[in-house]
């Protein structure tokens, strides 16, 4: 409802400068990526870039396409929206995914091919998305092996092993205690036993004065 879009958008995501109601409204829906890449020589393989439960959260209203006075978004992105498929194609639902770092990192295409080290690849870009508008922003295109856990990621490499070395060396002051101390620190010991043992309670009354 128009309600609805009025909480949600604000009035320049939500109405164009012609009046027109923009479908989806939103400051994401309104500013998708549209560059667009061709590997010369090459298919590159657009579909499948998306999760399918990203896919199933949108749908296009009843009257899609045939609502008068409305922007809809394959109109204002021809390049990279499916005019059939609308809010569901693949390259939308991928864009409008939350990401989990302020930087934006999103899967284009792939192409089903393995190619021998030293590689040449042509790639032509069509860049459109006004990048100059957004302080320090910047474009970079990634080449990278794909497979069944998705694309290589050296960060994560790089945390796992952070991780082992930190093991590692708890592991080594583990042992060093151990060797030093079998029985353990004191106060671990003291710790393990209670500060209320029937020994520690013996030895305190033995060494003081009788209760009354």
């Amino acid at each position: 409802s128009e309600s609805q879009r009025e909480k949600s958008c604000v009035l320049p995501t939500r109405l164009d400068s012609a009046g027109q109601q923009i479908v989806p409204c939103g400051m994401k829906a309104t500013s998708v990526f549209n560059d667009t890449f061709e590997v010369v020589g090459y298919h590159l393989i657009r579909e499948h870039t998306a999760w399918a439960s990203d896919v199933e959260r949108y749908a296009n209203p009843t009257d899609y396409k045939s609502r008068p006075n409305t922007s809809w978004l394959y109109e204002r992105y021809p390049a990279t929206i499916d005019k059939d498929l609308g809010v569901k194609t693949q390259s939308f639902a991928d864009w409008m995914r939350p990401s989990a770092v302020p930087r934006v990192w999103n899967r284009y295409g792939y192409l089903n091919k393995t190619f021998d080290p030293g590689a040449t690849l042509h790639v032509k870009i069509f860049s459109r998305y006004p990048i100059d508008t957004i302080p320090g922003g910047y474009k970079v295109i990634v080449l990278t092996e794909y497979g069944a856990f998705g694309a290589r990621h050296s960060g994560f490499g790089y945390i796992l092993i952070t991780a082992g070395a930190i093991s590692f060396v708890l592991a080594m002051l583990a042992c060093a205690t151990y060797r030093s101390c079998p029985q353990g620190l004191p106060w671990l010991q003291r710790l393990a036993g209670g500060e209320d043992s029937d020994e520690g309670y013996e030895s305190d009354t033995k060494s003081g004065e009788e209760s009354p």
